[in-house]
C-alpha cells in the first residue's frame, strides 16, 4: 500500500475516533446545561465553554487511546513476525485491510470498555472496590472482547464500499474538526473582549471556626492577628450564620445560595445536585479563571463540589492527623504567581482547626497543663471521658483547638502577604469565613464537637469582607450565609440564578447599612433533627422528633441559658409560622445522592469520626 493511502486510511480511523468523541462531549454537555437550566438563567457563555471542555477532553481522550492502540497493535505484530514464521500470519499482516479491521477492532474494545465502564461506575454502581463493581466492570469488559471479535469475523467488504465510507468518515470528521476549531476559537475570542472587570476574588472557608474565638469578635488570646488585621480594613459581620452544623452542607449552601433541606441533604453528605448552579460557576460565565483547593473529603469531587472549578485540588483531603494549612497555602501562592496577570475566583478550604485537636508549639497556650489529655487524642476518647474532664482538661482542649486556629492564621497570613508582594492585595474582594462552629461541654451533656445542635457555638461563625481597597464598617444585624453567594456575585451585577432571592450588594454594608430584617434559617439532621429561626434578636430552636420548641432572646441571653418560651407565646406562633411556610417552601422534590467513596476516603471519614 502506497503512503497516500496509508495516511487517508488513518485519517478515516481518526474520523471515526473524532465523530464519537464529539458526539460523546456534546451530549453530556447538552446533559449539563439542560439539568442546570443555562439557557433559562442566560448564561449561554457557560453552555459554550462546557461545551468546548466537554469536547475538548473526550476529542484529546480517545485520540490519545488510538494513538496508543495502533502503537500496541504494531508492536504486538512485529514481535509476532520475528518470534513465529506462520504464512497465514504473514499474509494476514502484510494486508492492510486487515490491520485496518484490527486497529478499529481493539478501538471498539477500548472506546466501549472505557465509556461503558465509566458510565456504569459513576450513576449506577457503588465503589469500585465492591463485588458487584468489580463483576460489572469484567462483564463489561468480555462485552467489549465480544464486539471486537464480532467486527473482525464480519466480511465488511461485502458490505459496502470501504473507499467510499472511508471518505465519507473523512469528510465528517474533517467537519467536525473545523466545527470544533471554531468553537475554541469563538471561546478564546470572547474571553480576551470580554475579559472580567470585577476584582480578583479570594473566598476562604476556615473549617470549625466559632466566631468568639478570633482576637476581631473580642476573644481574650490572641489567635488570629492575621485575619484580625484584615478585618481592620473590611466589613465585619457580627452575627453571620450558618445554615447547618457540620461541613457539606454549610459550604454547599455557601456555593449555591440554597437550603441543604432543598438540596436533600439528612444526616449524611449527598452530592450536589447538577439543578444547582454554583457560585464557581457563575465566575466562569464571566470568564474568571477558578481553581479550588480544598482539605476535606466532605468537599471532594465525589460529591460535585468541583462543579464550575477550572481545576479542583484534592490533595489534602486526608485523615485528621494530616496538618494540611501549610501545604494549601503553598499551593495557593504557586497558583497566584502563574496566574498574577489573569482575573481569578481562588476557593480555598483549611481544615486543620477540626478535630483531633493538634498543638502546635509556637503557639501553646497553657504550656503548665499536667493533665492526662494530650494534642492529636481521638474524638471518640475525648468524648468517652468527657464527664470525668475538670475546668483545666477542659480549658487544655480548648486551647489545643485554639492552638489549631492561631497555627492556621500563620498561615493564611503568608497567603496575605504574597498577595501584596504581587500587588495583588488592594484589588482584591476577600472573603474570610467559617463553615461551623464547636462546642466544648457548654450544653452540660458532655458533647465536644459538633453537627448535633444550634445553639450560637455551633452556627455563629465570623465573616469578613474586604472589596477592593480598605474600608472599615460593622454589620449587626444578623445575616444568613445562605445569602454570601448571591451578595458575592452581586458585585458587578451580574446575571444570577433567578431563585436567588438576597438582592443585598457588598456595598450596602460599608456604612453600617441598616437593612430589613429578615428570618435566618438553620438545620441538622445529625444524630438530631432541629430547625432554628433567629428574627430581631429572639431565636427558636425545635426539636422534630420531640416535637418541643425553646425560645431564647439573644440581645439578653448571648449565651442561651434561659428558655422563655411560656411568657412569649405571641413570639412563639409568629416563629411557628416562620418555620411552617419554610417547611413547605424547602421541601425537596428529589433525594440527594450518596456519594460512591474510594476505599481510602472510607477509611479518612471513619478516622474524622464521620461513620462507623
Amino acid at each position: 500500500m502506497t503512503l497516500y493511502k496509508k495516511i487517508k486510511s488513518y485519517l478515516a480511523l481518526l474520523s471515526v475516533v473524532f465523530f464519537i468523541a464529539c458526539i460523546i462531549g456534546s451530549i453530556l454537555a447538552i446533559r449539563y446545561s439542560i439539568i442546570n437550566q443555562l439557557v433559562q438563567e442566560k448564561m449561554i457563555r457557560l453552555l459554550f465553554i462546557t461545551l468546548q471542555q466537554a469536547i475538548n477532553f473526550w476529542v484529546l481522550l480517545f485520540i490519545a487511546c488510538s494513538i496508543g492502540i495502533l502503537i500496541f497493535i504494531s508492536l504486538f505484530y512485529a514481535v509476532l513476525q520475528k518470534i513465529i514464521s506462520d504464512t497465514i500470519l504473514q499474509t494476514s499482516w502484510k494486508n492492510q485491510y486487515y490491520k485496518n479491521k484490527m486497529a478499529i477492532a481493539a478501538f471498539l474494545f477500548v472506546s466501549i470498555s472505557t465509556l461503558a465502564g465509566w458510565v456504569a461506575n459513576h450513576y449506577w454502581l457503588p465503589s469500585r472496590e465492591h463485588p458487584v463493581s468489580l463483576l460489572a466492570d469484567i462483564v463489561i469488559v468480555i462485552l467489549g472482547l465480544l464486539i471486537g471479535w464480532a467486527f473482525l469475523k464480519i466480511r465488511w467488504e461485502n458490505r459496502f464500499n470501504i473507499e467510499k465510507t472511508t471518505g465519507v468518515i473523512r469528510s465528517t470528521g474533517f467537519f467536525l474538526l473545523i466545527l470544533a476549531l471554531i468553537l475554541n476559537l469563538s471561546v478564546f475570542i470572547d474571553r480576551k473582549i470580554n475579559a472580567p472587570k470585577g476584582p480578583n476574588v479570594l473566598f476562604i472557608i476556615i473549617d470549625t471556626l466559632r466566631a468568639d474565638h478570633l482576637g476581631c469578635y473580642g476573644y481574650n488570646r490572641n489567635t488570629s492577628p492575621n485575619i484580625d488585621s484584615l478585618a481592620e480594613n473590611a466589613i465585619r459581620f457580627e452575627n453571620a450564620i450558618s445554615a447547618a452544623p457540620w461541613t457539606s452542607p454549610s459550604i454547599a449552601s455557601m456555593m449555591t445560595s440554597q437550603y441543604p433541606a432543598f438540596m436533600g441533604f439528612h444526616h449524611d453528605p449527598i452530592e450536589i445536585n447538577d439543578k444547582f448552579v454554583t457560585l464557581a460557576e457563575i465566575f466562569k460565565q464571566n470568564n474568571y479563571k477558578t481553581k479550588g483547593i480544598i482539605s476535606h473529603v466532605y468537599l471532594s469531587s465525589k460529591l460535585k463540589f468541583d462543579q464550575g472549578f477550572d481545576s479542583f485540588d484534592e490533595e489534602n483531603a486526608r485523615d485528621h492527623s494530616h496538618i494540611s494549612s501549610a501545604s494549601i497555602t503553598d499551593k495557593a501562592i504557586a497558583y497566584l504567581e502563574e496566574n498574577k496577570n489573569k482575573k481569578n475566583f481562588l476557593f480555598l478550604h483549611y481544615f486543620d482547626p477540626h478535630y483531633d485537636y493538634m498543638l502546635h508549639e509556637t503557639y501553646n497556650f497553657l504550656p503548665e497543663y499536667n493533665g492526662c489529655y494530650y494534642s492529636g487524642q481521638p474524638i471518640e476518647n475525648l468524648r468517652a471521658f468527657a464527664p470525668c474532664m475538670d475546668k483545666e482538661d477542659i480549658e487544655y482542649i480548648i486551647g489545643l483547638h485554639d492552638s489549631e486556629i492561631a497555627y492556621t492564621d500563620e498561615h493564611i497570613g503568608r497567603l496575605f502577604n504574597k498577595l501584596k508582594e504581587l500587588d495583588l492585595f488592594n484589588n482584591t474582594l476577600i472573603i474570610v469565613t467559617g463553615d461551623h462552629g464547636e462546642e466544648f461541654l457548654e450544653r452540660g451533656d458532655y458533647w465536644i464537637g459538633h453537627a448535633t445542635k444550634l445553639y450560637q457555638e455551633m452556627i455563629h461563625v465570623p465573616l469578613i469582607v474586604k472589596p477592593p481597597g480598605a474600608t472599615k464598617s460593622v454589620a449587626k444585624n444578623y445575616f444568613g450565609m445562605i445569602d454570601l453567594m448571591p451578595m458575592i456575585v452581586n458585585i458587578d451585577n451580574w446575571t444570577i440564578p433567578s431563585e436567588n432571592e438576597c438582592k443585598k450588594k457588598i456595598s450596602d454594608f460599608i456604612h453600617e447599612y441598616d437593612f430589613q430584617n429578615k428570618p435566618v434559617i438553620s438545620e441538622t439532621k445529625r444524630k438530631a433533627k432541629l430547625q432554628s429561626v433567629i428574627l430581631n434578636g429572639w431565636k427558636t430552636i425545635c426539636d422534630l422528633e420531640n416535637h418541643t420548641m425553646k425560645l431564647f432572646n439573644l440581645k439578653d441571653d448571648p449565651m442561651e441559658l434561659n428558655n422563655v418560651t411560656s411568657e412569649n407565646d405571641s413570639i412563639v406562633h409568629v416563629m411557628n409560622i416562620i418555620l411552617s411556610e419554610w417547611n413547605e417552601h424547602i421541601n425537596p422534590e428529589f433525594e440527594g445522592e450518596r456519594p460512591k467513596f474510594s476505599k481510602e476516603q472510607i477509611e479518612n471519614l471513619r478516622s474524622l469520626g464521620y461513620i462507623k
